[in-house]
């Protein structure tokens, strides 16, 4: 049925634009990335970001690059203008960043935009102000040589995007995440960023290593491993992290090729294949890549952010990254690192000059390894089994043999078994107790304790530590001071990504305080909200982790009784937080030959 309405219409320029912005513009951070792109673009070697409020209120970069005439800086903000590309062949040999012609319209499609630029050698500058998509005032004014973009309000005229924006910490972790890309790519060029009134980043041109260094930390400066391999499609350049001092989280990782950050899973699998068996499972490496290669081989003109790239031939690239960093690897001497985290099985040790008989197979549909142990009995309903004697517990006892041989003291119940385990032993059972796992739940359930029952203990320490970090480390670090506080730590930020402990938590000890904080970032950082129960948590896992007995530690006499103390004390529980089994029950019938 027809009808005179029409049902596809036209929208309006305005509804249009918005539509469009929230291609570009997802959030804060896009506009930063944007900006700084264009001000790199323009040859600049000082570039300045202002930051208020994580970026909802004011957003402004300032650069010294070539500048704009009053005509250019009008046409920059309208849609599908742009300086860097003259005809459709340009699209397959882009070596700028920012070219799609549209971001500068985008952004002021959604907030407030003030714009200044003077061109070299110009008296005046141009100045150009627009709301919401529409120019409300232009003309001549006094700017600095470059170009200055205010942008303020972000989303004044979209409320229901504004209100989709996380808290200012999250917000302002994505504008720190652009920022650092863009001046890893460009060490030849001066960098500021300035949140509020507090100096984030004062980058000085320097090398590309120090550019790392000055980004991430000054424990970097004894992380790194070259890599330098040139060939005639690919050029590789930049450092990898040292095994040791890998994460089990991501966040350090970073490629870029014509000096344009990238992601992409399939290089970032040939990294991790070049470090096969030298890492733990589940671990990665940090790394900072550079690949240069002709525009031609490249399309960058696949995503709206410019972060997801193709190769016309991928299998190459991917083999020539993964041999340039197995060869650093090699060229170094980089050890590989054990993995002591891998679920263990329990094996009991064999007499080597016994004759090997294949197992006899007896099925018990009743067993239950949970149920309570039967003493001196054989437990009802329970087929195959038969009672604790005085033979089979000296059969049993000398199935032990070899193992006791090795404990100081022949008479001990807790005698220490592979490192890794401690093995009690009863009149009608024995208990195999993964030593770290349960020492490490232990801790865990007795920092939980402490803070529910406000009864943690601090050790004040002689001489302050003083410990880097990167900034935005040092932020998250901020942000749990109160938690860390009500588990025995004292700690104050200082200038220049430093903090400064004079307090840790009673047991804890001062080399153990860094690879704590370092986890504690980690867990902090992969999540986007957090409550100060999940906090405390955290923390409290995270001392527990360090001050636990590692895997590859044997315990002494007294430790190990000291263990099982505290396993008596806590009622002896099964598992940990993830379920993992922090003990096993053995019993003689699993052990002793049958006679049939």
């Amino acid at each position: 049925m027809m009808t005179d309405s029409n049902t596809i219409q036209i929208l309006p320029e305005l509804v249009a634009n918005q539509i469009a912005a929230g291609e570009v513009v997802q959030r804060p951070s896009s506009v930063v990335k944007e900006l700084l792109e264009n001000a790199v673009d323009a040859g600049a070697s000082e570039i300045g970001l202002w930051v208020e409020e994580a970026g909802r209120t004011l957003i402004k970069v300032s650069d010294n690059g070539t500048g704009m005439s009053a005509a250019d800086l009008k046409l920059a903000f309208e849609r599908h203008a742009t300086s860097k590309i003259r005809s459709a062949e340009d699209l397959f040999k882009i070596s700028s960043r920012g070219f799609r012609g549209e971001a500068l319209a985008s952004i002021a499609a959604v907030a407030q935009v003030e714009a200044k630029s003077r061109m070299k050698k110009q008296e005046m500058g141009s100045q150009l102000t627009i709301e919401g998509g529409t120019v409300v005032e232009s003309g001549l004014t006094v700017a600095a040589e470059g170009t200055e973009i205010s942008v303020r309000n972000l989303f004044f005229n979209i409320p229901a995007r504004r209100n989709f924006l996380k808290s200012d910490a999250i917000e302002f972790r994505h504008i720190c995440d652009e920022f650092q890309r863009v001046a890893l790519a460009h060490p030849e060029i001066a960098f500021l960023l300035i949140h509020g009134d507090a100096t984030v980043y004062h980058l000085q041109t320097a090398n590309r290593k120090r550019r790392i260094v000055g980004i991430m930390g000054a424990v970097f400066d004894e992380r790194l491993v070259p890599v330098e391999e040139e060939t005639p499609l690919l050029q590789i350049s930049g450092y990898i992290g040292k095994p040791e001092y890998s994460k089990k989280t991501r966040g350090e990782q970073f490629l870029f090729v014509n000096d344009r950050f990238i992601r992409s899973n399939r290089l970032h699998h040939a990294i991790l294949q070049a470090f096969e068996g030298i890492l733990p499972d589940k671990r990665h490496p940090a790394y900072f890549l550079f690949l240069q290669i002709d525009p031609a081989h490249i399309d960058v003109n696949i995503h709206p952010t410019k972060t997801e790239i193709q190769f016309d031939d991928e299998r190459t690239v991917y083999g020539l990254l993964k041999a340039s960093v197995r060869h650093a690897i090699g060229q170094f001497n980089i050890s590989p690192v054990i993995d002591f985290e891998t679920e263990a099985s329990f094996q009991p040790p064999t007499d080597p000059n016994r004759p090997v008989r294949p197992p006899v197979i007896q099925v018990d549909p009743h067993f239950n390894p949970f149920d309570p142990p039967n003493r001196g009995t054989a437990a009802k309903g329970r087929q195959g089994t038969r009672e604790w004697t005085t033979d089979s517990y000296e059969a049993y006892q000398k199935a032990f043999e070899p193992i006791r041989e090795e404990a100081l003291d022949t008479q001990c119940s807790v005698l220490p078994w592979n490192d890794r385990f401690l093995l009690q032993i009863e009149t009608d059972r024995m208990r195999v107790v993964d030593t770290a796992r349960a020492h490490t739940h232990l801790l865990y359930v007795g920092f939980c304790r402490s803070i529910e029952e406000d009864r943690t203990l601090a050790q004040q320490l002689l001489f302050p530590l003083e410990l880097t970090f990167k900034d935005e480390e040092i932020e998250h670090l901020s942000q749990m001071l109160p938690e860390m506080l009500s588990m025995g730590f004292d700690a104050e930020p200082k200038g220049g990504g430093q903090i400064n402990i004079r307090a840790i938590p009673y047991g804890t000890t001062e080399n153990a305080v860094r690879d704590t904080l370092d986890e504690l970032i980690q867990t902090e950082g992969s999540s986007e909200e957090a409550t100060t129960e999940e906090k405390r948590e955290r923390l409290a896992v995270a001392l527990a982790r360090k001050q636990a007995v590692k895997s590859s530690h044997s315990l002494n006499g007294q430790e190990a009784q000291a263990l099982m103390n505290s396993m008596d004390e806590n009622g002896w529980p099964q598992r940990d937080r993830h379920g993992n089994a922090l003990w096993w029950e053995v019993r003689p019938e699993q052990l002793i030959e049958r006679d049939e």
